[in-house]
This record gives C-alpha cells, structure tokens and sequence, in this order.
C-alpha cells in the first residue's frame, strides 16, 4: 500500500509554499485537474484513479498536477480511515485562483453523463470563465468512436469467455438520467459486432438484474461471469456484485444453477482505458486552442477595420443569424438538404447538453457532415425539470450565450432534435433572441412521429381520420377516447400505466424505441412493449 503521506502530497500538489509565494512562481503556469468520484478502498484507487492520473501527468508534463473527487462520503471516510484529504471540485478551484493559475485543463474519470456528470459540470461552469484559458476533457463515453473502441476493449479482454457454454455479465451503475441510454448504445456494438453473449446491466437502472437474467438464459451457457463496467471495482464490485449476501448478483445467479466467477478489475485497470481518457483530455486542450486561435484572429480583423462612418468597413459589425435547425430524430440521412446546407454555413453550432459532443443532435450532424467536427460548437445547459423559476433562469441564460455570439457577427446554428417546431426547448430561446431584436429563423426537420411510423411501415393518418400527439400523462387517458390515429410521446416513468390503459382500450399499439439510433427496438404490439423504455420511445395507436 502507498504511504500516506506520498498519497497526500500527490493529491494536493503545490502546497509547501505559501498562497502568494504560489500566486507569484504560477503568474504564467498551467494546471491540469483529474476529477474523480472517488473510492474508499486504497487499492483498487491505486490501480485505477492514481494509474489515470499518473498516465495524465505523463501526457502533459508541463502542468501542475491537482486531483478532486465528488463524492462526499469518500473523501470523509479517506479522512477518517487514512488521514488524505482531497479536494472537492470547487474546493480545487478555489486552490487554483488563489495560487493564481492563469490556464487550466480539467479531465473527469466518469463513463457516462448522469447526475453526477451534471452537479459537477455546475460547478465546472460558476469557474470557468475566472481563468484566461480553460478546457474540459469528456467522459469515456462521448461519441460514436468512444462506443465502438470500448466495445473492442471489451471483446479483447473477454475473449476467451466468447464461446458458446459461456457469458459475461457487465455491471454497470445505472441512472434514472436520460443518459442511460449509453448501455444499451453500447450494448448494440457489442452485439453488432458478434459479441451477443457479453451483456451489460446496471445496478440503479435498466437493464436490471432480472432482465439480464432472462437474456443469459436465452444464451444457455454453463458459466457466467460478473465483471465491472465501473472505472473503480468499490462498494458496487464488493457488495451488490459479488458480495455474500442473498441478493448479490453472484448468489442469484448461483442459484440459477450457473457455474460463477467473478473478476474484480475497474475499466480504471485497463491501459486502453487510461488512454482514452488521455485522448479526451488532448481533444479538449486541442479545440480550446483552436478557439483560442479563432477569437484573436476576430480581434485582429476588428481592429484592423477601425473606426470611421459607422459603415461595416468602419468597423460596425453587422449582427447574426440565430438558425433554429432541426436534424430529424436519429438518422443522418433524415437531414434535410436544407438543414446540411446551413449547418456547414454557420459561424458556431450550438446543442442543448453541458458537453456538446454528448449531444445525439450534434452527432447526427456529425455523423451527415464529417467536417462539423472542425467547427466551433457551444452547449447549452437546458435542464429536464418542471420547474418554472430554474427553467427561465437557464433559457435566458441560453439566450445570452446565444446573443454574445450574434453581437460578434457569427451567423449561429442551434441543433435540435427531431423538428424545431414541435415540443423544442429551442423555441423559448428563439423567441427571447427575437424580443432582444436580433434575427431568428427555423429550419423544420423530420417530426419523430413520422419516422416512426415509417419505421413500422405504417400510415399515420388516411382520408379524414384525425391525427393527436399526446405528451403529458394526464392526457392519455382522455385522449385515447379521441378517435382516430394517437401519437404518444415523452412518456417517461408513466409507461407501465400507457401500457395498462392502453391494453384496457382493445386498441391495437406500436412502439419504436431511439428510432434510428443505435439500439434501435421496434415493439409491434403492445404486449411486445417492455418495461423501461427510454426516454426517446414514442407509441402510436390506432382503432382496431
């Protein structure tokens, strides 16, 4: 085991001398901050969290080195148990400002972008704009490439249980957050990719326990094997997985009669891991960069068109377009030839989501138009909730953002899911950027209720059958008393009672879930509609 006092000095580094000397020798230095959840068991933190990190120092030697974690509870039991103290991430960046660091990067060991990814991107925010450079490193998985390029680590690591008579169990941690999606994105290369017998399931989520317990059945192996889908193997590894309780995954599947093994490596173990999460971190230092480069060449212009008439040569900027543009639900070649244009015509996309590259309307878009890649991209922070207060402050927030780019000129292209005129949280933005008095238009895409039922291979609506989209719970019920064809969206925890009320009506139902994207599922009756759906499932019902 590492000695205390060497783990300390790692995770608080600069600390001998004080705050002003360290203002001081840091006037023109740079940090670099690994945000962790944190574990409380030493060695697997030693295997994993102080292997990223060491591999991060490594990659950018010429940054100062700090550490925070975002979990309370383990930074007080490494208090209590071990005597190291770590920072939290805004206790880190207040350690930054004071010792007066100019430029910082900042790199996170999270695989996906829950709740957890969300608080700590708050925080990310309230200080970003107190230093002169920043840049923030994305989470394992990100985009396209990211899923795929785990999905090869897995099926390399696992290789010898891919075999018929065996299976792998995954455990991953799960979230009720829209992005749980990233299981079964994942799930999707993996089985794309003949490795059907690797199955990924969540301990807080979906897929649960029991549905994993169906699909090993349905592989017929001999022997399973449980393994982390977590960066540490912590108290989710030790207890939920492969503790000695009644209900561990381990003893359940025991009494299933399967042979168990169980291994006890975190992804955090991995070298082709590590690497990742250095890649992410160059990635972000890269664009940073190239902002950099973008914002002193626009000055340089500015200035060099000085000041004279108030003409556009004399240095008055002629103000911006804010294009609304929607990209269709999911697949790249629903965009339309209007949508592609624009986009490659604007100055700056921007995406709801804290991390654009997390972004499904910006990876359709970059999926259709490689070179997206290369533009500058902004996401806007536009949070699920009902509240009224929280959601105004964000929107206007959004629209600000929004506002300072048109101010410069910058013709700016706001991707959105599916149609920009249906349901589109864009559509308050649009319309706080019109009362400020700056230009705002729309570009329609493919309503995602008309690719699903395209996908089914179904009319929506024939001669004069009417057509209601439902989107709130306590519609349903009264609408589905409505005749004709019924469009059921944003559902979320209410499909168990969609399904019941439904199935009561003697109607015939139809399902497609993340219609035309990776994890696709079509449910052609509604007794084929699964429990925990995710938040992209839209229904349609019509009369028998």
């Amino acid at each position: 085991m590492e000695n205390k006092n060497e783990v300390q000095e790692r995770a608080q580094v600069n600390t001998q001398k004080s705050v002003p000397e360290r203002a001081q020798a840091n006037e023109k230095k740079r940090a670099l901050l690994v945000i962790s959840f944190g574990t409380s068991y030493p060695e697997t933190r030693k295997k994993t969290i102080d292997a990223i990190e060491e591999e991060m120092r490594q990659a950018f030697p010429e940054y100062d080195f700090f550490r925070a974690f975002t979990s309370p509870t383990i930074m007080r039991i490494m208090r209590e148990r071990e005597g190291i103290w770590v920072d939290d991430v805004e206790q880190a960046f207040e350690r930054l400002l004071a010792e007066g660091y100019k430029e910082v990067l900042v790199q996170m060991t999270h695989v996906i972008r829950g709740f957890e990814y969300d608080r700590m991107m708050g925080t990310v925010r309230r200080y970003q704009d107190r230093f002169q450079w920043f840049a923030c490193g994305e989470p394992l998985l990100t985009d396209e490439k990211d899923y795929q390029r785990l999905a090869e680590i897995l099926e390399n690591k696992f290789a010898e249980y891919r075999v018929p008579g065996a299976a792998v169990v995954l455990m991953g941690h799960g979230t009720e957050h829209v992005a749980n999606f990233s299981y079964e994105r994942l799930q999707k290369h993996l089985t794309d990719d003949g490795a059907g017998n690797l199955l990924i399931g969540t301990v807080e989520a979906s897929p649960t326990l029991d549905s994993m317990m169906q699909a090993v059945e349905a592989q017929k192996p001999k022997r399973v094997l449980l393994a982390p889908l977590l960066i540490v193997a912590g108290n989710h590894v030790m207890i939920d997985m492969a503790g000695d309780q009644e209900d561990s995954w381990k003893n359940q599947f025991l009494r299933e009669g399967y042979e168990v093994e169980c291994n006890f490596e975190g992804l955090g173990e991995y070298p082709e891991i590590r690497k990742m999460y250095v890649e992410h971190a160059k990635g972000a230092w890269k664009r940073a960069e190239e902002m950099r480069a973008q914002e002193e060449r626009i000055s340089a212009t500015q200035m060099e068109m000085g000041a004279g008439d108030g003409s556009a040569k004399s240095g008055k900027i002629v103000p911006g377009i804010l294009w609304g543009i929607g990209v269709g639900p999911g697949d790249p070649e629903l965009l339309t030839l209007k949508a592609v244009r624009k986009i490659k015509e604007c100055d700056v996309l921007m995406v709801p989501g804290e991390d654009y590259r997390s972004s499904i309307a910006y990876q359709i878009a970059q999926r259709a138009i490689p070179e997206v890649e290369k533009k500058p991209c902004v996401g806007v922070e536009l949070p699920m909730t009902r509240d009224k207060e929280r959601l105004a402050q964000a929107h206007e927030t959004a629209a600000k953002q929004v506002m300072d780019l048109l101010a410069q000129g910058k013709q700016v292209g706001f991707l959105n899911l599916g149609d920009v005129t249906l349901y589109a949280t864009y559509l308050y933005i649009h319309r706080l950027v019109q009362q400020a008095g700056y230009e705002a238009r729309l570009i329609n895409g493919i309503p995602s209720f008309c690719a699903t039922a395209a996908t089914l291979n179904v009319g929506l609506a024939e001669n004069s059958e009417q057509l209601h989209v439902l989107s709130q719970p306590e519609q349903i019920e009264e609408g589905l008393k409505l005749s004709g064809t019924k469009v059921i969206m944003k559902m979320g925890k209410n499909l168990d009672r969609v399904k019941e009320i439904i199935a009561q009506s003697g109607m015939e139902a139809m399902m497609v879930e993340n219609c035309g994207l990776p994890g696709e599922k079509i449910c052609r009756s509604v007794d084929e509609i699964h429990d925990g759906a995710g938040y992209y499932s839209l229904v349609i019902v019509k009369e028998k």
